[in-house]
């Protein structure tokens, strides 16, 4: 007879569930390290200037969502459904947070690279969480 639809639907809320979690840790984590990321990739003599500049990339991700949201509901409706569209999001957003990770500072090889390559990364973690919330 195969698998009912209350499990079937408690498997995808339970795989959502998750995926979400993880992925708000992420989006959030990086808001709340503020005061000790800031003065790396936006060095100041002024900290506020350095916030400033930290929140305006916090808020790019923000910015990302809804283009996530519109492009991974298109990919779920015409390729293959939402189901095999779920774990792409999540894949984004674990690769963009392991190489936020690996990033070099500002004072280090790269210099303004830094942030620029911040801002990139930033964008792809907000793109696959909108994503991921209209995919689940």
């Amino acid at each position: 007879m195969g698998r009912s639809i209350i499990k079937l639907a408690y498997e995808a809320s339970l795989a959502s569930f998750f995926g979400t979690f993880l992925e708000f840790y992420d989006f959030t984590l990086f808001g709340f390290l503020a005061t000790i990321i800031g003065p790396l990739f936006f060095p100041s003599t002024n900290p506020t200037t350095t916030l400033l500049y930290y929140f305006a990339v916090f808020g790019t991700g923000f910015a990302m969502r809804p283009i996530g949201s519109l492009f991974f509901g298109w990919l779920g409706d015409k390729w293959g459904g939402r189901r095999s569209t779920f774990m792409i999001p999540i894949i984004l957003m674990a690769f963009a947070s392991l190489f936020m990770g690996l990033l070099p500072t500002y004072g280090g090889e790269v210099g303004i690279w830094a942030p620029v390559l911040l801002v990139i990364l930033r964008l792809i973690q907000g793109f696959s969480l909108g994503g991921e919330w209209v995919v689940a």
